[in-house]
């Protein structure tokens, strides 16, 4: 027993004791685990016995081991599969992984570090053969990226946007009580606009106490919580600001607030709708989704950014240009102390650059440097509304850049006679936090069409195979063309002409440069999926050169994908259709050998994606007191090992017993853990999540990516004449249209079913049919 429990020197308690409560405690403590545990092992013990014979697979050194300890039964068509490809993907319920796996933070991870087997040499065996896939990696990245950007927005982000937001209100209610005539009335409805936007921000529970008197009042907490932030509590934060603001606005106010937290219309907005005659606002935007869903803080933060992000200032009526002026204005007017909106606003827009972009629309620095270009500095409010001074700067917009991306829902009775690229012009706007540029919702936006006029046809909603199709991979071209024939109606000579739009992008691709592919983390990470989709030729092992394996690879390229868009879906500008231990004694097993996917291109594309992550947190002073810099770096130091080994593997050349060890042992769970210290529950570690990546408001339909529990992928690798059987999990990925028209679909919604309710699930792509043994 150890000395910290009982004391020799203070308790006169005999050997046998000690030793009968040493076995009580065993017994109580791992009981329990030894039943659920053995509920496997016996499954495994009844299906290995029923397992039919393969001599073929059983000359694999590891193959009835594997079958052992994962409970396998491969049917006749499962073995014939494997042999011919040399690889499988296995749903969760044909192994133990998953269910032995604990969870813990996450379920993959978990589930990669199980199959290492013990941490002791002296209990390694043959069937702890561990495949490192970029699936595994690209989740943990997924995990620390979100994680982080979490931990940003609870605590450093969110305050700064609480103080911005207190700041330039202030600033806007002085102005309008201090003005009169047209420019009080201006100044007024700005200020009803940010009031809105306090309204949703502080629309939140108390805050978390660090520690609770009882269980009980944790639990009150929390259930409090699920609903703190609802309309009826907006109402009354609202009366807190709304002195002096006329009745009229007031109403506004609640009209745009019932609609943001019912979530469900397509409609005007009384606040913004006067910009614009045709562009609606999409108020299912503001169902909370990915990690936002999770408190009310994190709610409120997201429909406050999406409020300010979507919410647009159209130029191309003359209110457009005199209210962003004087918004522009009191965004750089000094408070009482001493502070600049501005400021809190570039530190919001630096933090959320390095993740998810830049803006795709006008922002207040790009909108400065015009307005003193044509107007010159130090403009008073009368100057900045004149007819003279909003005629000049309406005369010169073609000097500012134009979105790229169309993002709002267009009803106009003459959208068949505008192109694209008229109804990008007439989109050009001012956005307080603009929603970001990203390469891949411009190629969406590229290769579809809502009602507008275009050369031929294009669909009103894509796939997410039109991106890996648009960076060259002839699989995923391949599908997308059978995909437009069977959902679209495209006859042969439609999809022959949209080959060639996707062509012209994929041209425009090539020439984007390297530095502007690492200009921000959501960017870089879309280019690393770029080294997944190819044709894998004789230099690689036999399971990547097998057909299915590109099938696999659309679905790694997907399942990351899906992550991303997950993670940045607060920022990221979205595609819209438009409508109108052991002992020395022992002896030590021999080594055993893993495998990395020996596909170099993606490992120095993901290792200096990590690189350049590391470089922005340290450069920029990001999250220096918490322990994410420390988690980098071990990440980091694991990914340049994982490099060694596949290039290793690529020229053919001996690899280290130390490094099999290594390769074996090496865990990526911590990439998961919470950075706020709290302990895994039965929910923490469900994996699976969902996405909105397109809108189509033609069909009223809304495009989703999603993951579910994963698959086990079992390889036949042989290098260094060791035939064997390796594993690991990998991706299962999930597109899928819903309605728009209620709540958009949540990680909570998509996990009830994935976990709950199975016979909810959609069926699989048909572009994954290749990956099932028939």
């Amino acid at each position: 027993m150890n000395n910290e429990w009982f004391n020799k020197k203070n308790l006169s308690i005999t050997g046998g004791v000690l030793t009968l409560i040493a076995i009580i405690i065993l017994l109580a403590v791992f009981l329990p685990r030894k039943k659920a545990n053995n509920i496997a092992d016996n499954q495994g013990q009844n299906q290995s016995q029923n397992q039919i014979p393969n001599p073929e697979l059983e000359k694999l050194a590891n193959y009835n081991g594997i079958n052992q300890k994962y409970g396998l039964f491969l049917t006749s068509a499962q073995q014939k599969y494997l042999l011919k490809n040399r690889f499988i993907l296995l749903n969760p319920e044909e192994s133990n992984v998953m269910a032995n796996s604990g969870g813990g933070f996450d379920q993959m991870l978990s589930a990669f570090d199980l199959i290492g087997g013990s941490s002791s040499i002296y209990y390694r065996k043959p069937e702890d053969s561990r495949l490192v896939t970029p699936d595994v990696v690209l989740h943990a990245y997924h995990k620390f990226f979100e994680n982080t950007l979490e931990l940003l927005e609870q605590n450093e982000l969110g305050q700064t946007l609480n103080e911005f937001l207190v700041t330039l209100q202030t600033n806007l209610a002085t102005a309008a009580k201090n003005s009169e005539g047209v420019i009080k009335e201006r100044y007024q409805n700005l200020n009803a606009q940010i009031i809105l936007a306090r309204v949703l921000n502080e629309n939140q529970n108390g805050i978390k106490p660090d520690s609770f008197a009882s269980p009980e009042e944790e639990t009150a907490f929390w259930e409090k919580d699920k609903t703190a932030d609802n309309f009826n509590n907006a109402k009354k934060i609202l009366n807190k600001y709304s002195s002096g603001l006329p009745a009229n606005l007031i109403t506004a106010i609640q009209t745009d607030l019932n609609d943001i937290y019912e979530a469900k219309n397509v409609g005007v907005s009384l606040l913004f709708g006067q910009y614009s005659d045709t562009l609606k606002t999409d108020y299912t935007q503001f169902t909370p989704r990915s990690h936002y869903a999770k408190n009310s803080k994190l709610r409120a933060y997201f429909r406050t950014m999406m409020y300010l992000g979507r919410s647009s200032y159209f130029l191309q009526k003359d209110v457009g240009i005199t209210d962003t002026n004087l918004l522009i204005k009191q965004m750089a007017q000094k408070s009482a102390q001493g502070i600049m909106p501005v400021t809190d606003w570039q530190k919001i827009m630096t933090i959320t650059g390095y993740y998810a972009g830049q803006s795709d629309d006008l922002t207040y620095t790009e909108w400065t440097t015009y307005l003193n270009k044509i107007l010159g500095p130090g403009n008073n409010d009368a100057g900045l509304i004149s007819t003279d001074s909003v005629g000049k700067l309406a005369q010169n917009l073609t000097q500012l850049r134009l979105p790229k991306i169309l993002s709002d829902v267009i009803v106009d009775e003459n959208i068949g006679s505008q192109n694209k690229s008229d109804l990008l012009r007439n989109s050009l706007s001012f956005r307080i936090f603009g929603q970001r540029f990203t390469f891949d919702a411009w190629m969406l936006n590229n290769l579809t069409a809502g009602q507008e006029a275009t050369k031929f046809n294009l669909p009103s909603t894509p796939s997410a195979l039109f991106v890996p199709a648009a960076f060259g991979d002839p699989t995923a071209q391949k599908y997308t063309a059978e995909l437009l024939q069977k959902d679209a109606g495209f006859k042969p000579e439609e999809v022959k002409s949209f080959n060639a739009k996707l062509a012209q992008v994929k041209t425009n691709i090539t020439k984007i440069k390297h530095d502007e592919w690492f200009a921000d983390m959501g960017r870089a990470w879309l280019y690393v999926l770029g080294s997944l989709t190819k044709t894998y030729d004789k230099t690689y092992p036999k399971y990547m050169q097998a057909t299915p394996f590109l099938d696999k690879q659309i679905q790694t390229y997907l399942g990351s994908y899906t992550e991303l868009k997950h993670d940045t879906l607060l920022y990221a500008k979205q595609s819209y259709a438009e409508k109108g231990g052991g002992g020395e004694d022992v002896p030590v097993p021999p080594v055993v050998k893993g495998f990395v996917e020996p596909n170099m291109d993606f490992w120095n594309r993901f290792s200096e994606l990590v690189q350049n992550t590391q470089t922005v947190f340290k450069t920029n002073n990001l999250l220096q007191n918490t322990t994410a810099v420390e988690r980098l770096e071990n990440f980091k130091s694991i990914v340049e090992f994982y490099k060694k080994i596949s290039q290793a593997e690529t020229e053919g050349k001996a690899i280290s017993d130390d490094d099999y060890e290594k390769l074996r042992v090496t865990s990526l769970s911590f990439m998961a853990d919470p950075f706020d210290g709290s302990n895994p529950d039965e929910d923490s570690g469900k994996v699976a999540l969902i996405a909105d990546i397109h809108t189509d408001a033609v069909k009223s339909k809304i495009l989703y990516e999603a993951t579910g529990i994963p698959y086990i992928m079992l390889t036949i690798v042989d290098n260094e004449d060791s035939p064997r059987l390796a594993l690991s999990p990998v991706y299962n990925h999930y597109e899928l249209t819903g309605d728009l028209g209620g709540n958009r679909l949540t990680d909570e919604d998509w996990k009830s079913w994935v976990y709950n309710q199975t016979d909810k699930l959609p069926p699989k792509n048909f572009w994954y049919n290749s990956l099932v043994a028939k």
